[in-house]
């Protein structure tokens, strides 16, 4: 008799942390935990498997007071930066994925020039290339790691020379896609989006680049080309708070690049070629 064949929608896992009833003393400390991991796969077919992964001990420790200079709410985001990374690292590992290639035009991106009268000057526009990682959760929705790059320009007046200084810009979100008209298997449109982290980084030596918070949100629609490729089409706007009063891209001299500016748009058409697996 042939089994039936399953297909994995998503994956849920849950680490718990068992108080034991008679601490275990050892060498090496005192243990009150045993750390486990559940894990529980779910299927299109309506089958649920469950397992559980053994993580070690759990030990407690009394913690020292930081001695370090970074700023509390820095540190916090640091850790959660971490585990949010582990956590959807872990649960993509499990997870059927697609990953999708895309190619695009982006423009957009304003500030003020305070050495040109206060002038208004943009970011060049040009092509851009992104990659995103795409996996279901346990409860059917797709969630998704995303990154852009595009290699951009401001005018020299910003920095008091002739020539332009380049700017890589890329941007690292983690988000999902929600469709409103067909499903992440067949042909249909949807709402993508993300929250993350802009990298602004000057090609010109001894400038410092700038990381600041940031967000996507865009449309787009799926074509399947056949049960694993598919196109995308997708028009994106990508939001950065930027804070500048003034110095930008700063050096050990000083900063070179003189912008203000609370935030910066811009705005990109992609096509993209996707493999699910």
């Amino acid at each position: 008799m042939e089994s039936a064949k399953l297909t994995l929608q998503g994956v849920e896992i849950r680490p718990v942390s068992v108080p034991l009833k008679r601490p275990i003393v050892s060498k090496v400390g005192r243990f009150d935990h045993w750390a486990l991991v559940l894990i529980d796969l779910f299927t299109r077919e309506g089958v649920v498997g469950r397992s559980r992964r053994v993580r070690g001990f759990g030990m407690k420790r009394s913690r020292r007071p930081s001695t370090g200079n970074a700023p509390p709410c820095v540190g916090s985001l640091v850790r959660s930066a971490v585990a949010a990374a582990l956590a959807l690292a872990s649960s993509a590992s499990m997870a059927q994925g697609v990953v999708t290639l895309y190619g695009g035009v982006r423009a957009g991106g304003e500030f003020i020039d305070q050495n040109d009268a206060d002038a208004t000057v943009k970011l060049d526009s040009g092509a851009a290339g992104s990659l995103s990682f795409d996996w279901l959760l346990a409860d059917g929705r797709q969630a998704q790691l995303f990154y852009s790059y595009q290699r951009s320009a401001l005018p020299g007046s910003v920095s008091g020379r002739s020539s332009e200084v380049g700017v890589n810009i890329g941007y690292l979100h983690i988000g999902g896609r929600v469709f409103f008209d067909g499903t992440d298997v067949e042909s249909g449109s949807y709402l993508v989006g993300g929250l993350g982290i802009t990298h602004l980084s000057p090609r010109v030596d001894g400038l410092s680049s700038e990381i600041r918070p940031s967000m996507n949100l865009g449309l787009g629609h799926q074509w399947m080309l056949s049960k694993q490729v598919s196109l995308r089409t997708e028009v994106r706007g990508y939001w950065t708070l930027i804070r500048s009063s003034g110095g930008f891209f700063c050096s050990g001299g000083g900063c070179v690049v003189s912008i203000r500016g609370d935030s910066m748009l811009q705005v990109e058409g992609m096509v993209g070629l996707s493999y699910g697996f």
